[in-house]
C-alpha cells in the first residue's frame, strides 16, 4: 500500500514538473513568433517614405493609379490598369486612411505582406510542427526580395502574401481535415486563393498545390474502410466543397461590381499582356 502511494506521489511530482515545462515551451514559442513579427514590421517601416520611385517605373504607374482613383476616375474605364482589381482595392483604403501619401500607400502593402508570414507559419506548422513554423517564418522575414517588394507599390508581394496564406491553410487543413478547424482552414484557403489571383494573375499557380491536396483528400475519402456509409464519406467532403465555394464566391464578390466594364477589364488585364508578348517575340525574330 505504502509503495503504491509513494509511486503515485512520484508520478504526480513528475507530472507537475512536466506541466510548467510545457507551458514554458508554449510561452517561448509564441514569444519568438511575436518577436519575429515585430522585427518584420520594423524592417518594413525603415525608409518606407523615401520620396522616389523604388523600381524606376512600375511603382510610379501604380502611384498615379491611386491618385486617379482619388480624383474620382474608375478602373478599366477612365484608368488603364493592367492587373486584376484587388491589389488596388487592398491598397487604396490604407492610402486614404493614413493621409494619402506615398508612405501611406506603401504602408498598406507592408501590412498586407505580413499575411505572408501567417501563411509561412501555417505551412511550417503543418510540415514540421512548432520548429517548422518558426523556421518558415524566419526564412520569410530574412528574405531580402520579399522585404524589398513589401516596401514598393507593386502587386507582386500582395499576391504572394495571399498565395502563401492559401497554400499554408490548405496544408494545415490536410493535417486536420475534420471538424470546425478543418472547415475554417478550407474556407480561409479558398478566400485567400482568389484574393491572390485577383491581385496578380500569376497567383493562379497556387491552384496547383491546393488542387493536388484536394484530389488526394478525395481519394483518401473514397478509399476509406469498406463498409463506411456514403453519408459519412460525403460529410468528409464538406471542407473540399467549402474551399471551392469560398474561392468562387470571393471571385464573384470582387468582380461583380465591375461587370459593366468586363470587356475593357479583359483587354487591360489579359489581352494587353498577350499582345505585348507577341510584339516582343516578333521584334526578336526580326532582329
Amino acid at each position: 500500500m505504502s509503495a503504491s502511494i509513494v509511486a503515485d506521489d512520484k508520478a504526480k511530482a513528475a507530472k507537475s514538473r512536466l506541466l510548467p515545462s510545457t507551458r514554458q515551451q508554449t510561452i517561448l514559442f509564441w514569444g519568438v513568433l511575436v518577436a519575429l513579427l515585430a522585427l518584420a514590421f520594423g524592417m518594413r517601416l525603415y525608409g518606407l517614405g523615401l520620396p522616389f520611385d523604388r523600381d524606376g517605373y512600375d511603382e510610379g504607374v501604380y502611384w498615379q493609379t491611386l491618385l486617379s482613383i482619388r480624383a474620382g476616375y474608375t478602373l478599366y474605364q477612365q484608368i488603364f490598369y493592367s492587373q486584376p482589381p484587388f491589389f488596388m482595392y487592398s491598397t487604396y483604403p490604407f492610402y486614404i486612411l493614413f493621409g494619402g501619401t506615398l508612405w501611406s500607400a506603401r504602408f498598406g502593402i507592408a501590412l498586407v505582406s505580413l499575411l505572408g508570414l501567417a501563411g509561412a507559419y501555417l505551412m511550417g506548422k503543418s510540415i514540421g510542427g512548432r520548429f517548422g513554423a518558426i523556421a518558415a517564418v524566419l526564412l520569410l522575414v530574412i528574405d531580402p526580395l520579399y522585404l524589398s517588394q513589401s516596401q514598393k507599390i507593386e502587386a507582386e508581394v500582395s499576391s504572394v502574401a495571399f498565395s502563401f496564406l492559401a497554400v499554408g491553410a490548405a496544408y494545415l487543413w490536410w493535417e486536420m481535415p475534420e471538424g470546425a478547424v478543418g472547415l475554417s482552414l478550407a474556407a480561409l484557403s479558398g478566400v485567400a486563393l482568389s484574393l491572390g489571383i485577383l491581385c496578380k494573375l500569376l497567383g493562379i499557380t497556387s491552384i496547383v498545390p491546393i488542387s493536388l491536396l484536394l484530389l488526394a483528400r478525395i481519394w483518401q475519402i473514397w478509399r476509406k474502410t469498406p463498409g463506411t456509409s456514403w453519408r459519412i464519406r460525403s460529410k468528409s467532403l464538406y471542407p473540399v466543397a467549402l474551399l471551392v465555394i469560398a474561392s468562387a464566391g470571393t471571385m464573384l464578390v470582387v468582380l461583380l461590381p465591375l461587370f459593366s466594364t468586363y470587356s475593357s477589364m479583359i483587354r487591360d488585364v489579359i489581352t494587353f499582356h498577350t499582345d505585348a508578348r507577341t510584339a516582343l517575340i516578333n521584334e526578336q525574330v526580326h532582329n
